[in-house]
């Protein structure tokens, strides 16, 4: 389960992504500063975490909308789609505190307890 802050947070992100692409785009050129609010939203998500999987893919996300308002309307679909895969591959991966493995597990990295606790979900 996904800390709740970062929940929060995601929750609070992908409202206006979600919006625009329930109306199939159309709107797209309604939403204004969407840049904006994502990129305050992954800064946010990003202190909230230690984990190496949610700061890489809120940086993803980051990046995404660094010139997204300078895009014409089929520019800003396609990110769009690619922030709403990357949205839901953080709400379908399984976080769990690892905050104990480099004190008390120094020969395992954080990507081994993450592949491991993933590979029993399925």
């Amino acid at each position: 389960m996904m800390k709740e802050d970062v929940k929060n947070i995601i929750d609070v992100l992908e409202k206006p992504i979600r919006y625009v692409a329930s109306q199939g785009y159309q709107n797209i050129h309604l939403v204004k500063n969407l840049s904006q609010h994502v990129q305050d939203q992954c800064v946010r998500a990003s202190k909230t975490t230690e984990d190496s999987f949610y700061k890489n893919t809120f940086e993803k996300l980051y990046f995404l909308f660094d010139d997204y308002e300078g895009l014409e309307n089929e520019g800003k679909k396609e990110r769009l789609q690619k922030a709403i895969e990357a949205i839901d591959e953080i709400k379908k991966t399984p976080s769990i505190d690892f905050s104990f493995v480099a004190h008390d597990h120094p020969d395992h990295s954080l990507e081994d307890y993450r592949t491991a606790y993933t590979k029993l979900l399925s």
